[in-house]
């Protein structure tokens, strides 16, 4: 019974699902759609990669494998014509600030950074 829940019918319906739920709370300056012209990407933040935090903490059946990370959308989907350069920056949790320098360095270089941040899965803890 699980795995007839586990369809590439019912994912793609999530998926739209879940594209038409996202809301811009805010746009300030217009930089969303990100222009074509641009010529860099810094993706920057430990969730930019991360298959497991987007299940979220209930994921059921859910699977990381299944998952499609912001990173992998910006670097292979988007079709813009940039230089996409990605670093995971500090961690979530603790007090670390390792990585911060070589995410300061890459967003400073780039057009345009975005950051991608929020609460880890449980499986992070």
């Amino acid at each position: 019974m699980k795995d007839s829940l586990v369809t590439a019918s019912n994912r793609a319906v999530a998926r739209a699902i879940a594209d038409r739920s996202m809301v811009l709370l805010k746009n300030e300056h217009e930089s969303l759609p990100l222009s074509k012209a641009l010529h860099s990407i810094a993706v920057i933040g430990p969730l930019a990669d991360d298959h497991r935090s987007p299940l979220g903490w209930w994921s059921g059946d859910g699977k990381p494998e299944d998952t499609v990370t912001p990173l992998t959308v910006l670097g292979r989907r988007c079709r813009l014509p940039t230089k996409v350069s990605y670093a995971k920056g500090c961690d979530t949790q603790g007090d670390s600030t390792e990585g911060f320098a070589e995410a300061v360095a890459i967003a400073r270089d780039s057009d345009v950074a975005i950051v991608f941040v929020g609460e880890i899965s449980g499986d992070g803890w």
